[in-house]
């Protein structure tokens, strides 16, 4: 069974959608980030970054609601998901963690150049 971290924002909210839309039973851990939650000693040895959404589906576990989306799309036989992308999965994941480190300091730079 997948084990979703997650807390109601809207990237918590496309994995449970994509959970229900696919039919799968999965396990609900809110991860409360207005009380910090997500740096408790627990969450942190699960997730690298201290992030929410994450699942944990057997051993595999899969963090940034992007990697997660493409994850659960591969595991179900590419439902959702146009099937010529198969071979590029883990460039897809690699660059959802990219995008993930280098918009914030993106956005940062542009903002402080306005």
């Amino acid at each position: 069974m997948i084990e979703l971290f997650y807390y109601p924002t809207p990237n918590g909210r496309k994995i449970s959608i994509l959970l229900e839309e696919l039919g799968l039973e999965y396990k609900l851990t809110r991860v409360d980030i207005a009380k910090n939650e997500q740096f408790s000693d627990k969450f942190s040895k699960i997730s690298p970054l201290n992030k929410i959404p994450l699942i944990i589906d057997n051993k595999d576990v899969v963090f940034e609601s992007g990697a997660i989306l493409i994850y659960l799309a591969k595991k179900n036989n590419f439902k959702f998901y146009p099937t010529q992308y198969e071979k590029n999965i883990n460039e897809n994941y690699y660059i959802c963690f990219l995008l993930f480190l280098s918009l914030p300091s993106f956005l940062f730079q542009y903002t402080t150049q306005i």
